[in-house]
């Protein structure tokens, strides 16, 4: 469960806090299930359509994995030239 709002998700009871665009990131996640998200949807859906480097979004999702891993989740996985997706 994810609140882009308030910055919180929670997993299995543990709750975690997420910056603004970690948790809109999060939620574009669990809205697309197990699809396959690329980094020009995630750049106009977090960033909503602003400029950013590549490597900013790659940042976000690094960090982003990272928090979810701590909780034991599987995280979020690359799929090669062509975006990320959560991991089931």
């Amino acid at each position: 469960v994810v609140d882009p709002l308030a910055g919180i998700a929670i997993y299995r009871s543990q709750w975690v806090p997420l910056p603004p665009r970690e948790a809109r990131l999060l939620a574009l996640f669990i809205d697309g299930s197990s699809r396959v998200v690329t980094r020009e949807e995630i750049v106009d859906r977090v960033w909503k359509g602003k400029q950013c480097n590549p490597r900013v979004v790659d940042v976000t999702v690094y960090r982003l994995r990272a928090k979810l891993k701590e909780l034991g989740h599987p995280g979020i996985t690359t799929v090669f030239r062509r975006g990320y997706r959560l991991a089931a």
